[in-house]
């Protein structure tokens, strides 16, 4: 039976969700912040401010509707590197157009698409690895 193997370990202490650091690059600038992890959602999604800090002209993205429980709203695409708990990907992620969007999140696309991730939540463990890591039976 093929095991799994995580390069990272973290204990999250939040009880409302599974908050990460973040780090954001682009063009030279970083910014740093906290994103809650949704296995629901299908894109990465921050705040606004975020862009604007490293630099990034929100609107001049590509414009997509955000489809939600209680609505929707308009974000915006743009590349970026995206790190967390120090393993960075390249990733397509998406920038809300209301500076009022006061949420951050590691969706499907861009980021958990090119993870490999276990929780045992009861526990507060998070185990992390890029997908591709070599898993434990190929070492």
């Amino acid at each position: 039976m093929p095991k799994l193997s995580f390069r990272i370990e973290y204990q999250y202490k939040d009880e409302r969700g599974i908050l990460l650091p973040v780090a954001l690059r682009y063009a030279g600038r970083e910014t740093d912040f906290f994103a809650r992890v949704d296995t629901g959602a299908s894109f990465c999604i921050f705040q606004r401010l975020h862009a604007e800090t490293v630099g990034i002209a929100v609107e001049s993205g590509v414009p997509t509707r955000i489809s939600t429980v209680t609505g929707g709203f308009l974000a915006y695409a743009h590349q970026v590197a995206l790190g967390v708990l120090g393993i960075e990907v390249e990733a397509t992620v998406y920038f809300a157009e209301d500076h009022a969007m006061p949420r951050d999140v590691l969706g499907q696309t861009g980021w958990l698409d090119r993870m490999r991730l276990a929780l045992v939540d009861h526990d507060r463990r998070l185990y992390l690895s890029h997908y591709d890591d070599p898993a434990e039976d190929e070492k």
